[in-house]
């Protein structure tokens, strides 16, 4: 299916929900949660996340799950353990008041989406993940099964939203397994800034990476993981204080499938960004 055709007649009725609720790091939903006026809150995940479990129990069912963003953010989803073909895609919920929702669709129909699929490749069927920047508003998560008709209330499926900084870059590998993003904080460091690069992995199996960190071309950070932090004042002088951030992911360690044929070492990504700084 694709969204635009198969879910605009399905959203345009659906009405805006109150503000979600507080984070917590395990949701457990309400039984009906298939519309945007009854969307299971999220509240305002931070870079830890949120993680609920949710199944698809009848045919053609939909499932709606609403998270806030309060600042500009970049939106980490994931959507695991699936058994079958399921989709999933991100809209910005309707303006508070709008009184003809179908009318919206033009400024707040969707903002991503995932549909891709193919068997066993990563756990059961390829997990979805969407990486976004993300401006302050109420977002909603809408997952439906890809034909629109598969359904198995025994195959539960794991959502899982985190906010973090904006990333700056971000890589796929050619077979569109995993995902490789890169933030830099503070976004406008000064002379005695902590500075903190965070790399982030889609689906988030970091323990099968080692990482490689470089500013300007040079090794730094060595035994460093996901994350690496240097003071400002330890940099090396770069002409007009710009300076090249990079991290490298080097699949190192296989993919324990259960099935011998279909694991695997993930493959290795690079991404790169510039700061400067005063």
């Amino acid at each position: 299916m694709r969204w635009p055709t198969a879910a605009i007649a399905l959203l345009a009725v659906l009405l805006v929900c109150p503000p979600a609720a507080p984070t917590q790091a395990q949701v457990n939903c309400p039984p009906e949660h298939d519309r945007i006026s009854n969307a299971c809150p999220l509240g305002s995940p931070t870079q830890a996340g949120v993680s609920v479990q949710g199944a698809i129990t009848t045919a053609g069912q939909t499932r709606t799950y609403k998270f806030q963003v309060t600042e500009a953010a970049a939106a980490h989803i994931y959507l695991g353990d699936l058994w079958y073909d399921i989709d999933l895609a991100l809209v910005r919920d309707p303006p508070p008041g709008s009184t003809a929702p179908g009318e919206e669709i033009g400024r707040w129909h969707f903002v991503a989406e995932a549909l891709t699929y193919e068997q066993r490749v990563i756990q059961f069927v390829r997990p979805e993940v969407i990486v976004e920047q993300l401006t302050p508003d109420l977002y909603t998560l809408v997952v439906v099964a890809g034909d629109g008709r598969a359904h198995d209330p025994r195959r539960p499926y794991t959502l899982r939203v985190a906010l973090g900084p904006p990333v700056c870059a971000t890589e796929r590998d050619p077979g569109e397994r995993y995902q490789l993003g890169l933030t830099v904080q503070p976004r406008e460091p000064t002379a005695f800034s902590l500075l903190s690069f965070n790399a982030f992995v889609s689906p988030p199996y970091t323990d099968l990476f080692e990482f490689d960190w470089r500013v300007n071309g040079q090794p730094v950070g060595a035994g460093e993981r996901e994350t690496f932090q240097v003071p400002v004042p330890s940099l090396p002088p770069a002409a007009g204080g710009t300076y090249r951030v990079s991290v490298t992911a080097r699949g190192t360690r296989e993919y324990p499938d259960p099935d011998p044929r279909f694991r695997h070492v993930p493959p290795t990504l690079s991404v790169e960004c510039t700061f400067r700084v005063p």
